[in-house]
């Protein structure tokens, strides 16, 4: 069996236009929309530590509900509305709205999970081990149930109770033993690991290791792809 690790930014992606409809809502800098993001515990692994009574944080480990996130981060923004001397105050409605359109799977990135799937064979899987929320989580899947997902497992921070740091190969096979839904990683199955891969496009990578393995299986390696044979063998 081969899996394929990825986290859930490299899916949905992490350039600034995911903010673009909140710091409309809003008008904040987007240098400030990022710190207030970050302190309440929306980055990374890393910049989430330390963060534990953050907003964001409690929701993306499930020890919110979406009506105490929606509350507590709407008061937290118009908070920060009135120290900028921003006159506006948003609704939680409002919030939700724009919320939900923050880390949406955009569509080139849906292209590329189209032809990944094209070329995952049974005895793949596509392991997206997901530092995410409810919102974030909810909403992708609406725009991935219009495809014929297969073969994909999400681990999710929110129903874990925890988030999960970078894992080197044999840390992964050790977590997903030790997870809530757990599932066996056995020694002799590939794992390609590249939750920890800085790419900007991991999916545009794993696509191209998924095309140099069917050139091996039918013959015509590449040099790319004879690499990748050396490696696995």
């Amino acid at each position: 069996m081969s899996i394929f690790v990825i986290h859930y930014s490299q899916l949905t992606g992490a350039d600034r236009s995911r903010f673009t409809k909140f710091l409309a809502l809003t008008s904040l800098p987007f240098k400030d929309t990022i710190s207030f993001v970050n302190e309440q515990g929306g980055g990374s692994y890393e910049q989430c530590l330390g963060k534990e009574s953050g907003i964001i944080y409690r929701y993306k480990i499930g020890q919110s509900s979406l009506a105490e996130f929606k509350q507590e981060m709407t008061v937290a923004i118009n908070d920060l509305l009135r120290t900028k001397n921003i006159d506006k105050t948003i609704t939680e409605e409002q919030f939700e709205d724009c919320w939900r359109s923050v880390d949406v799977i955009s569509q080139d990135r849906l292209d590329l999970f189209k032809e990944i799937q094209k070329k995952m064979t049974a005895s793949d899987t596509l392991w997206v081990v997901c530092n995410t929320n409810a919102i974030d989580h909810e909403k992708n899947m609406q725009v991935l149930a219009e495809e014929a997902i297969h073969n994909v497992r999400f681990t999710l921070s929110y129903e874990e109770g925890k988030l999960f740091p970078s894992m080197t190969d044999s840390e992964l096979v050790q977590f997903a033993s030790e997870l809530k839904n757990s599932f066996t990683i056995s020694s002799s199955d590939n794992i390609y690991n590249f939750r920890e891969d800085k790419d900007e496009n991991i999916l545009a990578k794993l696509l191209k290791t998924l095309e140099e393995r069917e050139e091996l299986d039918h013959g015509c390696a590449s040099p790319d792809a004879k690499r990748l044979k050396s490696v696995l063998s």
